[in-house]
């Protein structure tokens, strides 16, 4: 179901609507793209929230994990994709293209993992996978409409004023997804740095493996496999969670598995 939304693409027709509104300054155009938008992302949210609330699972997973972490680099991604579609649309001869495209941007999972959050009622979930969802929208109305005006579509004077409202609207997108990637690497570090400690608990010596990293609200937590020589006592594991808090420098929760070496 997922594939198959993202192959209709049915929220990129609109945006690219949207987006020649911008262009042209068509106020009509603009209002129908936008409400269009308005529609699907309600009726996707809608239809999240009312599964995850009455299937009882309530387990994140890796795909829903995936859309929660949004950085610049997304951006980037509805940047190039945005002016892709956009002459994807312009050109009959490559309008197949425009699936493959709306792929590349994905459009509707974020908002399903939006709708999952709203759901469960978890905040962060929702709000960091719309933002991802807004991220794509903003960065492929912002591509298409300048890829519409290479293409001479409006001109330059008539297009400026739409387009530089919509570039202010990156610009205050990219502050909170600067930040995202900033926290990125930051975890990275983290991951780097405790995958090449060797922890001396007691008689064990003992190593950590397939680190993640979780943001909460409340407190972060880190889940990784523990590789130890032998099998730890109950205060071992106590000193060997402090020694990793004192690694990564924050109170933190700790989730282990544990494996053995032969």
């Amino acid at each position: 179901v997922i594939i198959g939304a993202m192959l209709l693409a049915p929220l990129m027709q609109p945006i690219v609507s949207l987006s020649m509104g911008v262009l042209r300054q068509d106020s009509s155009l603009e209002i129908n793209g936008a409400k269009t938008i308005a529609i699907g992302v309600v009726a996707v949210l809608l239809t999240a929230a009312a599964i995850a609330l009455f299937i009882p699972i309530e387990r994140l997973d890796s795909e829903m994990a995936g859309r929660l972490r949004p950085t610049i680099l997304d951006l980037f991604v509805a940047i190039v994709s945005g002016a892709a579609a956009a002459y994807a649309k312009s050109n009959e001869k490559i309008l197949g293209s425009l699936a493959g495209v709306a792929i590349a941007v994905a459009l509707v999972p974020p908002i399903a993992v939006a709708g999952i959050g709203l759901g469960w009622a978890d905040w962060h979930m929702f709000s960091m996978a719309f933002l991802l969802f807004i991220t794509n929208l903003v960065g492929i109305v912002v591509a298409a409409a300048l890829m519409f005006v290479i293409l001479g579509y409006s001109p330059l004077h008539i297009a400026k004023k739409g387009i530089f409202i919509w570039i202010m609207i990156v610009m205050v997108v990219s502050i909170p997804l600067y930040s995202s990637f900033s926290a990125m690497k930051k975890d990275i570090a983290i991951q780097k740095n405790l995958s090449n400690l060797e922890f001396h608990v007691g008689r064990h010596h003992v190593r950590l493996t397939h680190i993640e990293l979780f943001h909460r609200v409340k407190k972060d937590e880190i889940r990784c496999q523990v590789i130890s020589t032998g099998i730890l006592s109950k205060d071992e594991k106590k000193l060997l969670k402090k020694e990793i808090i004192e690694s990564i420098g924050k109170e933190i929760d700790v989730t282990v598995t544990f494996r053995y070496r032969l």
